[in-house]
């Protein structure tokens, strides 16, 4: 019982370090977002920084070297989590809304 004690806090442990790295890396990633959309913003492009063909392009290379053992699936909805996150904090933000038009006569 002590063995599987001593095994279980040291898998815990390396998930802990992996998470930190996770998280930098995260963090990272949404740097370099940042920076992307800085620089397309300088040159000229204004406006939503979401590209479908350039988020296609990731989905494909991420499934592409997906190993398992999480499916294409699973890996590529983490991704489009961060890639969520990342876009929300380089673009714009606009609300619309419909309402029905209402006329009143006196």
């Amino acid at each position: 019982m002590t063995d599987s004690k001593g095994r279980l806090s040291a898998a815990r442990l390396a998930i802990d370090d992996l998470d930190q790295s996770i998280q930098k890396m995260i963090s990272d990633r949404a740097r370099l977002a940042q920076e992307i959309a800085i620089i397309k913003q300088q040159a000229g492009d204004v406006g939503d920084m979401y590209r479908p063909s350039r988020e296609a392009e990731v989905l494909r290379h991420v499934m592409a070297r997906n190993e398992g053992p999480l499916t294409d699936a699973t890996v590529s909805r983490l991704l489009l989590v961060f890639r969520s996150a990342s876009l929300s904090s380089t673009s714009p933000r606009s609300v619309s809304c419909t309402a029905p038009i209402v006329t009143s006569t006196p």
